[in-house]
């Protein structure tokens, strides 16, 4: 049996409440920059659900830092990106147009 370090094993009825509670910090850091992207003057610099995320930013420079600090914060807690599943989107128009 292998000894356990840190966290809990998965599928421990707790498992999923340590993870949520390691993320939100990860993700409170994240928001602290105030950057993402202004939809009707409300700040968006992330959508979550269960493990995914997908950051917003204005500037792929700005990606990069959130995406940076992600990686370092999450570190600290022992999350890990999984680089082979991370992919980047671009939108070409600044505006969103309404209809």
């Amino acid at each position: 049996m292998d000894n356990i370090t840190r966290g809990t094993r998965q599928g421990d009825n707790v498992s999923p409440t340590t993870f949520i509670g390691h993320l939100e910090r990860v993700m409170d850091k994240n928001k602290e920059r105030g950057k993402g992207i202004s939809i009707n003057g409300v700040k968006i610099d992330n959508l979550r659900f269960a493990d995914d995320i997908d950051l917003l930013e204005e500037s792929p420079q700005d990606l990069q830092r959130a995406l940076q600090l992600l990686s370092n914060e999450g570190r600290k807690t022992g999350l890990v990106i999984n680089k082979e599943k991370t992919k980047t989107m671009v939108f070409s128009s600044p505006v969103i147009k309404k209809k």
